[in-house]
This record gives C-alpha cells, structure tokens and sequence, in this order.
C-alpha cells in the first residue's frame, strides 16, 4: 500500500486468520524486494511522486 501522506510504502504478507504476520515499512531512499520475485527490487523513490518544493 503507498501512503502518500506519510510518503512511505507499507507491505503486508503471510495473511493469518485475524492479521498479517509480517509488516514492513518502506521509506524514501529504501528499496523494497518482492516476495514472488527473489532477488527483483524496487526503489521506494520510483513509486513516491515528488514532494512539492518549498517556497
């Protein structure tokens, strides 16, 4: 799931009979690996759009 708002990609596996046992937590600068596709990554960056500039 990406979570524009707070700018990071949170993943949820291994699906229980009340929760997900394994959460993790992406962050920009992080990569992310896909559990279909060992060894596959993919940049937290590539997926976050841009923050707007500042003024």
């Amino acid at each position: 799931m990406v979570d524009l708002v707070s700018r990071v990609i949170r993943m949820f596996r291994d699906p229980g009979p009340a929760h997900y046992r394994t959460k993790l937590l992406a962050r920009s600068g992080e990569r992310i690996e896909f559990a279909a596709y060992p060894g596959e990554s993919l940049a937290v960056d590539e997926v976050l759009p841009r923050p707007p500039p500042r003024s």
